[in-house]
């Protein structure tokens, strides 16, 4: 893991070991998932080049993000897309259905590893490369990773 303000890409391996991690870190707090973030509004996580991906549901939210795109993992490979509007109070979150159901996997590409997500049911594919990987420690043996990526083809 590179530390913020390091430049240095992330490898498949480093990959692979924080994606188990937040699992095992979520399993340790009694959870059966763990979720990452993307910031959602207009569609973004969908539409953009690049994307930030946040190890943490609410990091968004209190960085002025009302519209969220969460991966919800149920291990450390499978995970539920689901989109999430909330402000103060009220929230608002797509059910899941067997079309919202995909696999993480990792390749290499270039000088950087992507990230795959394919859906169960269409086999169609999301593809990014990972461009950078930061890394921050938070109260009570937590991290908190945020990961750079920008849509391949």
């Amino acid at each position: 893991l590179t530390a913020f303000g390091q430049t240095k890409p992330p490898t498949e391996k480093n990959l692979r070991i924080v994606f188990k991690n937040a699992f095992k870190q979520a399993k340790n707090a009694g959870l059966k998932w763990s979720r990452w973030t993307a910031c959602n509004l207009d569609s973004s996580f969908y539409k953009r080049d690049t994307i930030k991906l946040v190890s943490d549901e609410n990091y968004f939210f209190n960085n002025n993000c009302s519209k969220t795109a969460e991966l919800t993992f149920s291990s450390s490979r499978n995970f539920t897309l689901q989109n999430v509007q909330g402000h103060e109070d009220v929230f608002s979150i797509t059910v899941g259905t067997g079309s919202n159901h995909y696999k993480l996997s990792f390749t290499k590409s270039d000088h950087f590893p992507l990230i795959i997500f394919t859906n169960d049911s269409s086999k169609d594919k999301m593809k990014f490369k990972v461009i950078s990987m930061d890394s921050l420690a938070l109260p009570y043996k937590r991290n908190l990773t945020i990961l750079k990526l920008v849509r391949s083809k």
